[in-house]
């Protein structure tokens, strides 16, 4: 009796299932089991406040979806309501953000940035991600203060005093006669 024995290389193919509802069901009630002490460690004061931010978790990652089948307009208008469901997702504003770096729009990615300062002032990379939007849009003494910054609050990383270089050589060349 002969076996048929696959080549070495190949997989057998199999066809997806799709999940069966009542195993959709026990994992979700599994996610809330572990969620909601998750997030009420996390910080959050309130299911409410859970509720919130998963909504808009929901929104980028459907805007991460949208962006990845090169939907930009679309996916900024779920990141848009991702920020208005919860201001305090620098993700969301990073997504924008490279969104407009994508297209080339480098002052609506540091626009996008510095939308994401507003809600988290103490951000170091959305500091440091400002900061080298701004030397892209050739407005170096506009980026040096994000740089400075950065380096704050990002100790020990090399990036933000590579940007404060590049920000001054330019500036110097800027005022040479």
């Amino acid at each position: 009796m002969a076996q048929d024995i696959p080549p070495e290389n190949s997989l057998p193919e199999l066809e997806p299932s799709e999940p069966q509802p009542d195993r959709l069901h026990y994992l979700k009630i599994l996610a809330l089991v572990i969620l909601i002490p998750a997030a009420l460690l996390l910080g959050f004061s309130s299911f409410q406040e859970y509720r919130v931010f998963q909504q808009a978790t929901e929104h980028l990652m459907q805007a991460d979806t949208l962006a990845g089948q090169e939907k930009p307009r679309e996916a900024l208008l779920e990141l848009e309501k991702c920020v208005a469901a919860y201001p305090g997702y620098y993700e969301a504003y990073n997504l924008m953000a490279a969104l407009h770096y994508h297209e080339q729009n480098f002052e609506a990615a540091a626009h996008a940035y510095k939308r994401g300062l507003q809600a988290l002032p103490d951000h170091g990379l959305l500091h440091l991600n400002t900061a080298e939007m701004l030397i892209y849009a050739n407005r170096h003494a506009e980026a040096l203060p994000f740089a400075e910054r950065a380096v704050q609050l990002l100790p020990g990383d090399p990036r933000p005093s590579q940007l404060i270089q590049r920000c001054r050589t330019e500036m110097a060349r800027d005022t040479a006669p």
